[in-house]
């Protein structure tokens, strides 16, 4: 994960490091996490730890993916208009 952050980070050419945006990472991890116990036990969702997990993959693995599409949408028109702002500037 720490490349694709680097290489983020040198991509819109700003300065820095990308020690916030691993911890922003593992937060949200942690984030989840804490989610699941608090779905599983205090929603008294009627599953077993099985069924819940699987079905939590299944959902969050198509979110992701929807997630990760637009931000490559996104990403890529940013690069885009960036590559044309430095050409016109140039």
């Amino acid at each position: 994960m720490q490349f694709f952050f680097e290489r983020m980070i040198a991509t819109f050419k700003h300065t820095g490091n990308v020690g916030f945006l691993i911890y922003l990472a593992d937060t949200f991890g942690y984030v989840g996490s804490v989610g699941i116990l608090f779905a599983k036990e205090i929603l008294k969702i009627k599953l077993s730890w099985v069924s819940f997990f699987s079905n939590s993959v299944l959902v969050l693995s198509a979110l992701g993916l929807l997630l990760t599409m637009f931000s490559a949408y996104y990403f890529r028109i940013k690069y885009r208009k960036n590559e044309n702002f430095n050409e016109v500037h140039a």
